[in-house]
């Protein structure tokens, strides 16, 4: 029998075959083909969505954001909290400290940032000066919901996020007034694609983290988070009574958690169980 003798050149080539498809597929998912239409729904649907936010604190934004005895709180509390995670991540004290270098006091300054906020929302929802109004939206939000830190909510998290996201993208998308007026040329789509993989890997590793600190608490196996959901104003507008059959074993878990606590007839605790 002949023995066949392989020469290195053809035993690495094999050895690195498995390696190239790997690397092939890691660019394939990387940078896939995309067109600008998902960039100009996240444009307008973030513009949007800043106007509304702007709005919506429009009667209460110096009362929330105002220093300490002027307004709800101070700002000086939740600024203190952020201050813990890093003191680099930008807050209404940062514009109120410039402000005052122009001579501006803090309730001007507040006023302009509520101002430019609602403005990048309106640039944004039209799409004209795309990329400074997301960068300007983006700042200002951002300070809002570091300076408000003990009222903001995961909703504010994501919001910043994405404006983020956006001011890093290829801006302008071709629905944009921008693109109407500068005729700017078609964006590669893999760049595209790129940054919307980029935005999709992150909301999953979002949701994966957080399912699983639900799944690694107690509330979500015995259902004590369903059923406080359930009871908690304003979300008590179905009585879960009428389906006492479905209902029992969210109750009886929550009524094991109750009867592990001491037994006072004054206690919030007799109260809940006595008027469930």
């Amino acid at each position: 029998m002949q023995s066949v003798v392989k020469s290195p050149g053809s035993q690495i080539s094999v050895g690195l075959s498995p390696l190239r498809k790997f690397w092939q597929r890691f660019i394939g998912f990387l940078f896939p083909p995309e067109t600008d239409t998902w960039l100009a729904v996240l444009r307008s649907g973030l513009g949007l969505q800043v106007i509304v936010y702007a709005l919506f604190l429009r009667s209460d934004w110096h009362y929330l954001f105002a220093s300490s005895g002027k307004g709800l709180v101070g700002r000086e509390v939740g600024e203190a909290i952020t201050a813990f995670d890093s003191p680099l991540i930008p807050t209404f004290s940062w514009l109120v400290a410039f402000g005052r270098n122009l001579n501006m006091s803090e309730e001007t300054v507040l006023t302009v940032a509520w101002v430019s906020l609602l403005s990048a929302g309106c640039l944004l929802l039209l799409g004209l000066f795309s990329r400074p109004a997301a960068i300007v939206a983006w700042f200002v939000h951002l300070c809002a919901a570091e300076s408000g830190g003990l009222l903001a909510y995961g909703a504010d998290s994501f919001m910043t996020t994405a404006l983020f996201y956006l001011m890093l993208s290829p801006l302008p998308d071709h629905y944009s007034f921008d693109h109407w007026v500068t005729k700017t040329k078609p964006k590669n789509p893999l760049v595209l694609g790129f940054w919307r993989r980029v935005l999709q890997v992150h909301l999953c590793f979002v949701y994966f983290i957080g399912g699983l600190a639900k799944c690694l608490g107690n509330g979500c196996w015995d259902g004590a988070n369903l059923w406080r959901s359930l009871i908690r104003p304003p979300f008590d507008l179905v009585s879960p009574e009428p389906g006492g059959h479905l209902a029992f074993p969210v109750r009886a878990g929550e009524h094991r958690r109750l009867q592990q606590l001491p037994s006072n007839k004054d206690s919030p605790q007799s109260y809940r169980i006595r008027t469930r």
